[in-house]
């Protein structure tokens, strides 16, 4: 069930840019200490990927917007920061 209440995200103006993007999503997961984080970094490595990270959980209603204006490394400095900050 649908919420009647709207919520308005950085991305909206911007969702339309999605309309005709395809993708397949290929998941690595495994035990600690089992290879995974190296088989990520070989497939990230190729430029055949577009990795998922942390950032694109944490702030995926603003992802569109920071891409579009060419905002995402200073968003995921930020990010840093913030969970640095957290964890100290």
């Amino acid at each position: 069930m649908r919420s009647s209440r709207t919520t308005h995200t950085r991305d909206e103006p911007y969702l339309a840019l999605l309309r005709d993007v395809d993708f397949l999503p290929i998941l690595i997961l495994g035990y600690h200490r089992s290879g995974t984080t190296l088989f990520y970094k070989l497939l990230t490595a190729t430029q055949c990927f577009n990795v998922v990270s942390a950032y694109h959980f944490l702030r995926c209603e603003e992802m569109l917007f920071n891409h579009v204006n060419q905002r995402e490394d200073d968003a995921k400095e930020q990010l840093g920061s913030l969970v640095a900050d957290h964890l100290s």
